[in-house]
C-alpha cells in the first residue's frame, strides 16, 4: 500500500469529522514517476475534501521544504536537495509568514512513517 493510500485509509477515513487540512504536493522524482501527471489523478490517492493537491513540475516545494524545514541536504552536505515522499505536520496554531512555523514532526518515506504521523496527530 502506498503512503498516500495508507494516509487515506488509516487517518482520513478513520476520522472523517476531524479538522485536518492536507496539502499534497506531487512531482516526478524517480524514473518510475515519468509521465505521472498524465497517469495519476491526485484524488485517486487522497480522495477527501480536506485535501488540496498541487502539481509542482519544478520541484520548488521539495527544495523549499528541504532548505527551510527538514534541512536534510544541509546535514548530508548535499546542496539543492529535494524533500520528497515525506510529510511535515504542523499544529493547529501554525501561522505562515516569512518563515515557516515550527512543525510537530516530519518523516520519510511516507509509507513507513504513516503510523508515526497518525500517532502525532493524536497528540495535537
Amino acid at each position: 500500500m502506498s503512503g498516500a493510500r495508507r494516509v487515506q485509509k488509516e487517518i482520513l477515513d478513520e476520522k472523517p469529522d476531524s479538522d485536518l487540512r492536507i496539502y499534497a504536493i506531487y512531482f516526478e522524482m524517480t524514473e518510475g514517476d515519468r509521465g505521472a501527471k498524465s497517469r495519476v489523478k491526485p484524488s485517486d490517492l487522497l480522495d477527501d475534501p480536506r485535501v488540496t493537491s498541487f502539481w509542482d513540475a519544478s520541484k520548488l516545494a521539495g527544495r523549499w521544504f528541504d532548505e527551510n524545514v527538514t534541512k536534510q541536504g544541509e546535514r548530508q552536505g548535499v546542496p539543492d536537495r529535494i524533500e520528497w515522499d515525506s510529510y511535515v505536520l504542523f499544529g493547529p496554531e501554525a501561522q505562515w509568514g516569512k518563515n515557516p512555523p515550527p512543525h510537530v514532526s516530519w518523516g520519510r518515506p511516507l509509507v513507513q512513517e504513516a503510523g508515526r504521523l497518525k500517532s502525532d496527530l493524536e497528540g495535537i
